[in-house]
């Protein structure tokens, strides 16, 4: 190897006055074009060597030039046994060692106490890697070409390669060589490697013009995919471990927000499922389908009852099943299907009874669509999402206190809700889409149920609408005593140094997770939620 021959080179030449290439060359069994490569690498180091053409020339250090022992410290020389040491950990012999044995002879004096470095670039494959790397470094030496059956996620394959460098980056090694399948550059991963041999030791390549390898982080992980995912708390010590302490922020209740760029969707999406419930997609859309999908396969291989349908309230217990006491969440953008309108909800032929309707007409008209010739790319099934509502009454204006109530319980009759005028209400009443739902799909299920049930669908909408952060708690009983829960979350919302954020965009917010035709009042669960912001 090419680390022998320079460290022999350089103790023939401190033992004698003058060498020769030749003389070299027959030494050490290679060619004379491979000595003038290691004199010259040799040079680089700062070794002065000086060669001189013609009678009575030779190689040789210049006059003066010693190798003075005491220019190694301590700790340098703790440094080059660790390094030495390193080496042996992924080899194929004891080479490193025994030379880490020569340099410690005699040097006791400048090697003092324990080790203070250790390091082990061996991994679980050590069994395969050291002969991997040891036919690579051999054929690097020899300019052979080598071959190998390789595994990469776009499939496998058979290579052969001209062998340049061996990189260790990553904590993985690759090699780094000129790819005569792809007539390229490539960067190999030794692990991903097979049956790795030296294809013809009886012929040579040229050696090219090679570049080294850019291994920054900037080009071999590029980015591309802007990810963020919320993660429980329990598991910061893996992305403080993985990608550092600054990765990610943490939200009003508790979670942890990352955010980061990645290059490759498969290793994201493997990555992600490692934390099961405990991680929470937000961007990008496509592997919250991934992951979903890959969760059914799961299920169903493991014996999940084929038809079990995804239940967004159970999933999604923060935001469809808080609890009976105010709690602060940050809910994501979600799509809706949607109806605007006005008037008592309660009327039998009123303007609400005919938008509920129209709603939940296009919902099933999309969760059936599995039976239908317009296939929905990344469709699961799943249970309809319940019935929600963003209500007001009057002309909003920024600020406005919809249900509140002060602390005598009366009803801020001005700004807020007076339900002796329920025709006076404003609505925004929607069902959510799952994300799979595009606004092409949307558009295609409203003239799919227009034709089928011979209904105008014209007024339902496809809407778009980011909560935020907000304040929230389940209200038990009838919609008329709303205004009790409404105070004890803003009570709550103060005490903890945030201030009621309600605007044009920003909406009084109800979900009902009870039939108001089959459950008594009294008995109603409805979601109450309200926009925030910090006071």
């Amino acid at each position: 190897m090419k680390i022998d021959r320079l460290i022999g080179i350089l103790s023939i030449l401190l033992q004698e006055e003058k060498t020769t290439a030749p003389e070299l060359a027959e030494k050490f069994e290679v060619s004379r074009r491979t000595i003038n490569r290691d004199i010259e690498d040799l040079c680089k180091a700062g070794i002065p060597i000086r060669t001189a053409q013609g009678t009575g020339g030779g190689i040789s250090i210049m006059d003066g030039y010693r190798m003075d022992r005491t220019i190694l410290t301590s700790k340098d020389m703790q440094m080059i046994l660790a390094g030495l040491r390193s080496l042996d950990s992924v080899s194929g012999n004891r080479y490193y060692g025994q030379l880490m044995e020569k340099i410690q002879t005699g040097s006791s004096e400048f090697i003092s106490g324990r080790d203070s470095m250790l390091i082990d670039l061996s991994s679980w494959y050590k069994g395969s890697l050291a002969p991997k790397i040891e036919v690579i470094q051999n054929a690097i030496e020899s300019r052979h070409i080598i071959q190998f059956k390789y595994y990469a996620p776009s499939g496998d394959s058979n290579r052969r390669v001209e062998p340049y460098y061996l990189v260790f980056r990553w904590s993985s090694w690759y090699v780094w060589g000129w790819c005569l399948e792809r007539e390229d550059y490539r960067l190999f991963k030794l692990n991903r490697m097979d049956c790795v041999t030296e294809a013809d030791t009886e012929q040579f390549f040229t050696c090219r013009n090679v570049p080294m390898p850019d291994l920054s982080n900037e080009k071999i992980f590029s980015g591309g995919i802007k990810v963020k995912v919320l993660f429980t708390p329990d598991v910061k010590w893996r992305l403080v471990e993985e990608f550092g302490p600054h990765c990610f922020t943490r939200t009003d209740d508790g979670r942890l927000l990352f955010s980061a760029d990645y290059t490759d969707m498969e290793n994201l999406v493997t990555w992600l499922m490692t934390f099961g419930a405990k991680a929470e997609v937000l961007e990008p859309k496509e592997v919250r389908d991934i992951i979903r999908r890959n969760a059914e396969e799961t299920l169903k291989t493991y014996g999940g009852v084929r038809s079990m349908a995804f239940d967004y309230k159970k999933e999604y217990k923060e935001f469809y099943m808080p609890k009976g006491t105010p709690s602060i969440v940050r809910v994501p953008k979600m799509n809706y299907i949607a109806v605007r309108g006005s008037g008592n909800p309660n009327d039998a032929d009123g303007e609400y009874k005919q938008a509920i309707g129209l709603l939940y007409g296009i919902a099933f008209t999309i969760k059936m669509s599995k039976k239908e010739d317009h296939q929905i790319g990344g469709y699961f099934d799943y249970v309809v999402p319940p019935l929600e509502g963003f209500w007001w009454q009057g002309e909003r204006r920024p600020g406005d206190t919809m249900l509140r109530t002060d602390r005598a319980g009366r009803r801020d009759g001005v700004s807020g809700i007076d339900y002796a005028r329920k025709e006076d209400f404003k609505w925004i009443s929607v069902i959510r889409l799952p994300d799979f739902v595009s606004r092409e799909d949307f558009e295609w299920a409203v003239r799919k149920a227009t034709e089928k049930k011979n209904q105008d669908f014209s007024k339902v909408e496809f809407f778009s609408y980011d909560e935020g952060l907000c304040v929230q708690c389940m209200h038990i009983g009838s919609y008329d005593d709303e205004p009790a829960t409404v105070d004890a979350m803003h009570r709550f919302m103060e005490e903890q140094g945030y201030a009621l954020d309600i605007t044009d965009q920003r909406m009084h917010h109800e979900i009902y997770l009870s039939d108001a035709r089959r459950v008594a009042s009294e008995k109603l669960k409805t979601v109450v939620r309200h926009p925030i912001r910090r006071a």
